[in-house]
C-alpha cells in the first residue's frame, strides 16, 4: 500500500508533505477512498502517515467532494489506478501474491527508466563534445 501509495501520488504530479493544500487533501481522500477495500482505516491511515479518525473523515466527506470537478478527476484517477495494482473491480484486500506481483511490476519499471537514463546520459555527453568542437 505504501508503494501505490507513493506511485499514486507521482502520477497525479503531487507531492506529499504535511501540508492541507487543497490538491493533496483530494489526493489524499480520492486515494483513501478508491483503496477503502483493500484497507480498514488503522492501515490506511498507518499507509497516508494520518490517524484512523482522518480516514473515516476522508469517507464521510467524499460524496461532496464529488461536486467538485478536480475531486472528481483524481477520484477517477485512483479508481483506476487501484483496478491496475489489483488487476480486478472486486474489492479485498491486497495479499502476498499480489504484492509480489506489483513489487516484480515496479523492478521492472525502475529497470526500464534506468535503461532510458542511461541513454539520455550518453546522448548529454555526446553533445558536449560535439559543443567542444563547434
Amino acid at each position: 500500500m505504501f508503494a501505490a501509495k507513493e506511485i499514486f501520488f507521482d502520477r497525479v504530479g503531487v507531492k506529499e508533505n504535511h501540508s492541507r493544500a487543497r490538491k493533496l487533501v483530494y489526493a489524499r481522500t480520492a486515494f483513501a477512498n478508491a483503496f477503502k477495500g483493500y484497507a480498514g482505516p488503522s492501515e490506511m491511515g498507518r499507509v497516508m502517515g494520518k490517524d484512523h479518525a482522518t480516514i473515516i473523515h476522508y469517507k464521510k466527506v467524499h460524496s461532496d467532494n464529488l461536486k467538485y470537478a478536480d475531486y472528481r478527476e483524481l477520484f477517477d484517477k485512483a479508481i483506476i489506478y487501484a483496478v491496475d495494482v489489483v488487476g480486478q473491480e472486486e474489492t479485498h484486500k491486497l495479499d502476498s501474491f499480489l504484492l509480489l506481483k506489483l513489487i516484480k511490476e515496479l523492478r521492472q519499471e525502475i529497470r526500464i527508466l534506468k535503461e532510458n537514463n542511461d541513454k539520455l546520459y550518453i546522448y548529454k555527453e555526446k553533445f558536449f563534445k560535439l559543443k567542444e568542437l563547434l
